[in-house]
């Protein structure tokens, strides 16, 4: 039985496997990215505690999140983001891929650990 996290995000001892997809560009995204640009909560998860973190919403896509933020999160730390739309709410769980600057902010690059359906996505625009 394969692990959970391997499922989760499955790489070959040589870099990515053919499952997954390099998402560092337009051109290499799995999904299209929409532009949302609400302010919202999140929290690092981390232990002993959550640390809350003020985010800005740059784009959504079935499988990830672009986040701007006042400061940088490491690469691979997860995050929880609550987001709502005008009939429906939900809390997206994903991992930190990339933190860029970007002026005075940092944009966070996400994917999700659970993939958004199109009815879901559609409702948080």
């Amino acid at each position: 039985m394969i692990p959970f996290w391997k499922r989760l995000f499955p790489r070959s001892a040589g870099g990515p496997g053919p499952d997954t997809k390099d998402t560092t560009g337009p051109a290499r995204r799995a999904t299209v990215r929409l532009p949302h640009g609400r302010m919202t909560f999140g929290e690092v998860i981390a232990l002993p505690a959550n640390v809350p973190l003020l985010v800005r919403v740059k784009d959504i896509s079935l499988g990830g999140l672009g986040l701007l933020c006042e400061q940088p999160v490491p690469q691979g730390t997860f995050l929880a983001v609550k987001l709502e739309g005008t009939n429906y709410s939900r809390v997206l769980r994903g991992q930190v891929r990339h933190a860029t600057p970007q002026g005075r902010s940092w944009l966070l690059g996400c994917c999700l650990i659970d993939r958004l359906s199109s009815e879901e996505l559609a409702a948080l625009l």
